[in-house]
């Protein structure tokens, strides 16, 4: 019996949700504010700065390799000036490389592997 290529490419796609979910569960079962209550009403100083920390708390707690690493993902709560201040490398967001790969004529395998790779999920 066959398999088709149609059914490798639904096996991997599928594999890669599930582990992307169990990723993200996973991520998210270490944040140390599960639940961010939502403001009611009018937000003040107050309720934005409870929320604002909440979140900040909860990004830190993610690992990064960006910045010196020691400040999680804070860079996506707070402004690159306050990070820089906290933080002894500054923080240099990484390129966005597009939605699709370009793979110039030419490459070799690995080339093209890495190439692929920029673009993948991680």
């Amino acid at each position: 019996m066959l398999i088709s290529s149609d059914y490798f490419q639904f096996k991997l796609a599928t594999d890669q949700h599930i582990n992307m979910t169990s990723s993200v569960d996973k991520i998210m079962d270490s944040f140390p504010n599960l639940i961010i209550t939502p403001i009611v009403g009018q937000p003040g100083y107050d309720t934005i700065t409870e929320m604002h920390l909440k979140l900040n708390a909860n990004a830190a707690s993610v690992q990064s390799r960006l910045g010196d690493g020691a400040l999680g993902l804070l860079f996506l709560t707070i402004t690159p000036a306050v990070y820089n201040t906290l933080s002894q490398v500054p923080f240099i967001p990484p390129a966005n490389p597009g939605i699709d790969p370009v793979i110039p004529a030419g490459s070799t395998c690995p080339q093209t592997a890495d190439t692929r790779l920029q673009h993948s999920p991680r």
